[in-house]
């Protein structure tokens, strides 16, 4: 390293941290985000040269785990060998507090991937995979979908399906959610804690088949004008009934009325899954179509891009 430099654990961020990972990162994690750890390379003035940074502890096939979230060096510190040295440190870490793996789940189009997984690479980390798939569009293009679909939401709503928004959920909601994620039957992974902050009320809702909890949709606000949906889940035995395309639909359509319908959302699903088939041969041809909203006429063309989301482990 070109430069002395200390190196420690924090459980609360600094100020100095704040342009070293993801504005909604920091967000949270500022926000007293409960068990994330960064740990930061300082330099012999006090500023910070780098920070990795690391979520919640995850359980997963029965192996427990923490996320990569960000790894970031300061600019004037790069090629120093600070990222390695960061991200080694998190090894010792994390491994030192039982666990068994980290992972890092990033965007491919993140400016900075070369760098990252050249870093993830020479720590002897596995390959990384894809593992996720993306669809962002402008939440105005969701319009040119109603016309089609009104009859699968007019069979759905008679059937008993409904939504309801987060900020609206009662106690005895929330305890519903909270006892069907604690039965061991809904993948960690898929449990609705593992994925909400603080915005997470104004852009999340729960799917009922009548009284009976159905499933969940979480957003999460990401900017000014982005709202990410990085969970959507129905439970087993309402699957294939169409409720994740309706409420897919609803999420969208209420963040027209928060954001406007020139704001963005980004869906997630598995590469090759269903949802995905859906996606490429359903969703994407109605990005170019037209609606209405509330009597107004609604020019639904936006852009979109897709993309896949990419998974590194290293067990320790």
């Amino acid at each position: 390293m070109k430069e002395p430099l200390t190196f420690e654990v924090m459980e609360r961020p600094e100020v100095g941290c704040r342009s070293l990972t993801y504005p909604r990162f920091w967000s949270f994690w500022s926000c007293g985000g409960s068990g994330w750890l960064g740990i930061m390379a300082r330099r012999v003035d006090g500023r910070p040269a780098g920070l990795a940074l690391l979520g919640t502890i995850h359980a997963h096939n029965g192996k427990t785990s923490r996320r990569l979230l960000s790894l970031a060096v300061d600019r004037s510190s790069r090629n120093a060998g600070i990222g390695r040295a960061l991200l080694r440190l998190a090894e010792t870490v994390v491994r030192r507090d039982g666990l068994e793996e980290m992972f890092a789940l990033y965007s491919g189009h993140m400016t900075s991937r070369n760098a990252f997984e050249s870093v993830l690479a020479a720590c002897a980390w596995e390959a990384p995979r894809a593992s996720e798939y993306m669809l962002k569009c402008e939440v105005k293009c969701a319009f040119g979908a109603l016309d089609e679909w009104s009859f699968l939401l007019e069979r759905l709503k008679r059937g008993g399906f409904r939504t309801v928004s987060w900020q609206d959920l009662s106690t005895t909601d929330h305890r519903a959610i909270a006892e069907t994620s604690a039965t061991g039957r809904v993948h960690s992974d898929w449990q609705p804690g593992a994925h909400t902050d603080q915005t997470s009320a104004d852009f999340s809702l729960a799917m009922y088949h009548d009284k009976e909890i159905a499933g969940w949709i979480v957003g999460c606000r990401s900017s000014e004008t982005q709202v990410h949906y990085p969970l959507g889940y129905t439970l087993p035995r309402f699957q294939r009934r169409g409720y994740l395309i309706a409420g897919m639909l609803e999420s969208c359509l209420r963040q027209v009325e928060k954001l406007g319908g020139d704001s963005v959302a980004a869906h997630w699903t598995l590469p090759g899954s269903a949802m995905h088939r859906f996606m490429e041969t359903r969703l994407v041809p109605h990005l170019r179509g037209q609606g209405d909203l509330k009597g107004r006429s609604m020019n639904a063309t936006g852009s979109s891009t897709t993309g896949v989301r990419y998974l590194a482990l290293k067990r320790l």
